[in-house]
């Protein structure tokens, strides 16, 4: 079965430092079904990272960023914190996590790293 991603563009999970990109179709498919479930766009903070922009932002030195398995996502517009965190949790799978932090704009996405499976290239996936 082939899938359209509908909503996301592969350039929003671009580094931030240096423009490299490598993401998970299976992120982007669970990030696609959330979605739509929550009915409001969803905007990538933080997508994939190179070993530069994650030392940069603190981030973990196994973080799933670095090899395409994880993605910090905005609050949505139309939901309060609590409810997108609760509705990512329903419609996540074993493995998967959702992040909560304290300053409640954004919760981190991670799928395992052995779930990568192929990396999105911006279009429909096969399922």
């Amino acid at each position: 079965m082939i899938y359209r991603i509908r909503h996301f563009e592969k350039s929003e999970f671009d580094c931030k430092c240096c423009g490299e990109s490598r993401i998970s179709e299976r992120l982007v498919f669970w990030l696609e079904i959330i979605r739509r479930v929550a009915n409001s766009a969803l905007v990538v903070s933080s997508g994939y990272r190179c070993k530069n922009r994650n030392a940069a932002v603190e981030g973990s030195a196994t973080s799933r960023h670095m090899n395409g398995c994880a993605a910090d996502i905005l609050t949505p517009r139309n939901m309060t914190y609590e409810a997108f965190a609760s509705l990512a949790r329903r419609l996540s799978d074993d493995g998967f996590e959702v992040i909560t932090y304290p300053s409640r704009t954004y919760l981190h996405f991670a799928i395992p790293r052995e779930a990568f499976g192929r990396g999105w290239n911006g279009g429909s996936i096969l399922l």
